[in-house]
């Protein structure tokens, strides 16, 4: 874990704010709904993109030191960022990946994960409002089918679709 200086003074001390991995997202976002695994590649992009837009830059609850770095992409917002995370979460256990075809791959957290995301949270490293709405997220759109989900996306944030090959059809 790594700190950052955080501009709080507490008797004229400045405090030192932990700072989490930007893979915490991802596992978090995967936790939430335990039951419910996210299937295939394109809606765990999209579904993390909206945790990083609702949550980390519309209300400021961000907990990593560095985010997602999304861009304008074939199929709209798009990182692989994600992927390299999604790779290290599964090296050491903390994420499950099943099958092989990126439409149809299973994303889930392990027990491990999510025992380690438990440590974390008894900590109080995650605020309640990002867990709130990471579970909102993934509630609500992760039910979706995939075409209404990218609607949705599309429509909310068209600064990210201008190199999209799909745009049209769905806007």
């Amino acid at each position: 874990m790594t700190y950052a200086f955080a501009n709080i003074k507490n008797n004229n001390a400045v405090k030192m704010q932990p700072s989490l991995p930007r893979a915490t997202y991802l596992a978090l976002l995967l936790d939430a709904q335990k039951e419910a695994p996210v299937i295939g590649r394109t809606r765990l992009d999209k579904l993390l993109f909206l945790v990083q837009m609702r949550a980390v830059v519309e209300l400021r609850i961000g907990i990593a030191t560095d985010d997602y770095h999304f861009r304008s992409w074939w199929f709209g917002p798009f990182t692989e960022e994600i992927i390299d995370d999604l790779v290290a979460l599964q090296t050491v256990g903390m994420v499950e990946v099943i099958g092989e075809d990126e439409e149809t791959q299973e994303f889930r957290i392990s027990e491990k994960g999510h025992l380690a995301l438990e440590n974390i949270r008894r900590m109080n490293l995650i605020p309640m409002p990002l867990l709130e709405q990471i579970e909102k997220i993934k509630s609500r759109y992760n039910r979706m089918n995939l075409e209404d989900l990218m609607r949705s996306v599309y429509n909310d944030y068209p600064q990210f679709t201008e190199r999209s090959r799909i745009r049209d059809s769905l806007m």
